[in-house]
């Protein structure tokens, strides 16, 4: 479970993030990583609710309507652990060379790694703020 309100961020391109956007899946992690992703475009707060279940997937690279609809079915809320996004540049090697290590291996030889989340539910949304 999240516990409190926690805040994530995401990056996009559209100008306007509707919660109708959402669904199937909204990808959402630190600011470092929301930026990576979308750099000079919009960034997004995001607040959940209190208490929201969570799941804990894998990250393989991709994200197919299938799993996320699995995933919905047990959580409001995914969590993984991001291999990529908002990494330090000096830590993209390690991360290329250790991409098929199990997640615990995967934060001890990659410096700088970190969950991001799944938003699966709107109704675990309290509230987007429009930062940029």
């Amino acid at each position: 479970m999240i516990s409190n309100a926690s805040e994530f961020w995401h990056g996009s391109n559209c100008a306007d993030l509707k919660i109708s956007a959402i669904l199937p899946g909204l990808h959402a992690g630190s600011r470092k990583q929301a930026v990576m992703r979308w750099p000079g475009k919009y960034l997004y707060r995001i607040r959940l609710r209190q208490g929201c279940k969570t799941i804990r997937l894998k990250d393989t690279g991709s994200w197919s309507p299938h799993r996320i609809r699995s995933a919905a079915r047990r959580a409001p809320i995914a969590v993984y652990l991001n291999r990529y996004e908002g990494l330090p540049v000096e830590a993209i090697m390690a991360a290329a060379q250790n991409d098929n290590a199990p997640d615990h291996l995967f934060r001890k030889r990659v410096p700088g790694c970190e969950d991001s989340i799944i938003i699966l539910d709107p109704d675990a949304i309290a509230d987007i703020e429009k930062v940029t």
